[in-house]
């Protein structure tokens, strides 16, 4: 017979000397197979497994794993100092798988509470779980006493206190004021009699060292009485007299009214002044240039020129400012002060009369511009 993989015969004569025999062949049947699936797992894949009834089989046709499809069971939660887990199981195989969560540490928040006078500081930390702790410890600061009063409360027996609260709190330290022993004073008397410029008065001293002044007296002022004549008067000014005060060494001068000395007049009499008079023309707005001199002049005297009896140049060479109306002018013996002396009519007077006419004034306009306008008058 014939096999899945082997041709089969069929004999259909034989010889019966020799045992051959005639036949006809029979093909191979070939495999014939029947398959069985394997599914798939959640850890496995599945196929299918293909098998003939000769024995030979094969693997064919795979699948994918199918994977777990875990689903939380319990959870144990964890805290900050110890850990947790989590166990899941698979809805489709029973497969249990758990999972550590580890402890999460403390988490602080931080409280800072200030040292006072009689406690120290510090700094707390505490944990949302509860646990706490401290530290940053700062030493306490102790009382501040700085502004002590005087409670008023001596005695002649001993000092009286003062009390001062502390700056940082209600606490209060009183404590002895030293010095503040109620004395009685002993005063003795030392009298300081006024001077010509210094008041008097008495000071009062007690043997504890206080003092202080009293009974003032005001100061005498100066006594001049015996005034003597220093014979100082010239003819320009009264002279003086000096007087000691009677009290002190102070002196005192004051001026010596009606001893100014009367002086003598010079003698003019040979004295002959040389100097423009009578009328002079003068361009317009031109500076006249006047020149005098003197023979005979007394020592000690000297010229000027004169304005409305006026001395408004101390010397005999005089320049007067631009003119544009009539002056009339003066030159007289003065002595040493500036003050007339002499007879008047050994004055000399010039009057200028200024040319103001149209033309006059167009050739000073340009004879001031180049600097032309002093005129020499002689």
């Amino acid at each position: 017979m014939p096999t899945c993989i082997e041709d089969g015969y069929d004999p259909y004569d034989m010889c019966n000397n020799c045992n051959y025999s005639t036949y006809n062949a029979i093909p191979a049947t070939g495999h014939t197979y029947s398959s069985s699936v394997t599914y798939p797992t959640c850890t496995k894949g599945g196929y299918t497994t293909y098998t003939c009834h000769c024995g030979r089989s094969y693997i064919d046709d795979y699948t994918d794993a199918l994977g777990h499809d875990y689903q939380p069971v319990t959870t144990v939660l964890a805290t900050c100092t110890q850990n947790g887990q989590a166990t899941s199981k698979c809805s489709k195989c029973g497969d249990e798988h758990t999972v550590i969560l580890y402890a999460t540490g403390h988490h602080y928040s931080q409280y800072v509470t200030a040292p006072t006078c009689i406690k120290q500081g510090f700094t707390t930390y505490i944990c949302d779980c509860g646990y706490s702790y401290k530290t940053s410890y700062v030493a306490a600061l102790g009382h501040s006493f700085v502004n002590y009063v005087y409670n008023e409360d001596a005695t002649t027996e001993q000092d009286g206190t003062e009390t001062a609260k502390c700056e940082r709190c209600d606490e209060t330290d009183t404590r002895v004021k030293p010095g503040t022993k109620i004395h009685v004073h002993a005063y003795y008397e030392t009298v300081t009699p006024p001077t010509c410029t210094n008041q008097g008065y008495t000071t009062y001293t007690c043997e504890c060292g206080d003092t202080y002044n009293s009974a003032y007296v005001a100061s005498l002022g100066h006594s001049f009485t015996n005034y003597v004549y220093n014979n100082d008067a010239n003819a320009d000014k009264d002279g003086t007299e000096t007087a000691k005060c009677d009290r002190c060494d102070v002196t005192s001068t004051r001026t010596k009214p009606g001893t100014k000395l009367t002086p003598e007049a010079p003698d003019t009499s040979k004295t002959v002044i040389s100097a423009p008079s009578g009328n002079r023309d003068i361009n317009w707005r031109y500076r006249a240039h006047l020149v005098a001199s003197a023979v005979n002049l007394p020592t000690g005297y000297h010229l000027a020129w004169f304005e409305n009896n006026s001395n408004i140049c101390d010397k005999a060479d005089f320049t007067t400012g631009s003119l544009t109306s009539d002056k009339t002018y003066t030159v007289k013996i003065v002595d040493k002060a500036g003050k007339s002396v002499g007879a008047d009519d050994k004055n000399v007077t010039v009057t200028l009369k200024v040319k103001n006419d149209f033309i006059t004034k167009i050739i000073s306009f340009f004879s001031r511009l180049f600097g032309g306008d002093v005129t020499e008058i002689r």
